[in-house]
């Protein structure tokens, strides 16, 4: 599974596994092993290795829908910038200027939701 999901990955990238070696510092032979199953445990930092150059995480690399890999990435893509965007001086909701205070509310609000997101997803 997970030397198909980074095979179909890097595929959809148009990369090629040369590619994917000079960007992550992977031997070219093992990230061949990887995808042939002939190598079935890499380390966590291979992995992590792959999965920044991918653009995608971990999870995804081992996921069964690869529909999925895409949308987590994205999801976490849209999530850093909207905490980005909170940092900014001047936000408006609805054409009113929003207060430090209540930025800070919307700052904490997405940080606990994602913190019980990942609880819950720990606890499947």
């Amino acid at each position: 599974m997970l030397g198909e999901n980074i095979r179909k990955i890097r595929l959809s990238k148009k990369f090629s596994m040369t590619k994917v070696s000079n960007l992550s510092g992977i031997p070219t032979s093992y990230i061949s092993n990887i995808e042939n199953g002939k190598r079935t445990n890499p380390s966590q930092e291979t992995l992590e290795k792959l999965a920044e150059v991918l653009d995608t995480t971990i999870s995804c690399l081992y996921s069964k829908n690869t529909e999925y890999k895409q949308e987590v990435k994205t999801i976490n893509n849209d999530l850093a910038e909207i905490m980005d965007y909170l940092k900014k001086d001047s936000i408006y909701y609805n054409g009113m200027k929003l207060e430090e205070q209540e930025i800070s509310f919307l700052n904490a609000s997405i940080n606990a939701t994602i913190e019980q997101i990942k609880l819950m997803r720990k606890n499947k």
